[in-house]
């Protein structure tokens, strides 16, 4: 069906709302919490992420250096970032 997911722990400890569930739906990436299973993260035109409960918009697409590295980028060119325990997109010409 085109269809993956996996966990992924962005804490040392080991909690439910430290963990991200990340869906590959049609070449496109879903990215929610454990915690809220009905959000998602969903980049914004400014750069900015945030908590949304529509799948429409929340997509990433998945970019890779040959495996070794994987990258989300928004539909605006952004791609995903941690920083200071909060997420935001950096514009394309920061990488």
């Amino acid at each position: 069906t085109g269809d993956d997911s996996s966990g992924v722990n962005l804490v040392q400890q080991h909690t439910a709302c430290g963990l991200w569930n990340v869906k590959l739906r049609h070449g496109q990436v879903y990215i929610n919490s454990f915690c809220m299973r009905d959000k998602c993260l969903r980049p914004n035109q400014d750069g900015t992420v945030d908590l949304s409960g529509l799948v429409n918009g929340a997509s990433w697409i998945p970019e890779t250096d040959e495996g070794i590295s994987w990258y989300f980028k928004s539909l605006f060119g952004g791609y995903l970032s941690p920083q200071s325990a909060n997420f935001s997109t950096l514009r394309s010409t920061e990488i």
